[in-house]
């Protein structure tokens, strides 16, 4: 319902990575959407290598992420509604954006 656990979780994926597209940039994330727990965006330009190498370089530093779409790519995450708690997400935030910055700095 409109204040159960998915749409808490819609609300932190959503607000989430418009933040990181704020402090990143719209060329860096894009197209956003999110449906309770599943979130999907857009990295750089969506091509097939440049998502790889953020799917990979987040694996690296402590997330997985995977990708679905076909030219554009998207990037996603499914987030583990019946254990995450806002604090946790933040986190996964945190370490989302220093791929995003690792990745990007490797171009």
């Amino acid at each position: 319902g409109p204040q159960g656990k998915l749409r808490a979780l819609e609300k932190w994926a959503k607000n989430g990575l418009k933040e990181l597209q704020s402090r990143l940039g719209d060329e860096v994330i894009s197209h956003i959407s999110v449906i309770g727990a599943m979130a999907a965006w857009q990295f750089r330009d969506g091509s097939a290598e440049n998502t790889k190498r953020l799917i990979l370089k987040a694996f690296e530093e402590g997330i997985m992420l995977f990708s679905c779409g076909r030219g554009p790519y998207r990037v996603r995450f499914l987030l583990p509604g019946g254990v995450l708690e806002s604090s946790d997400y933040q986190k996964g935030l945190k370490i989302l954006e220093r791929a995003l910055k690792k990745v990007d700095i490797s171009v």
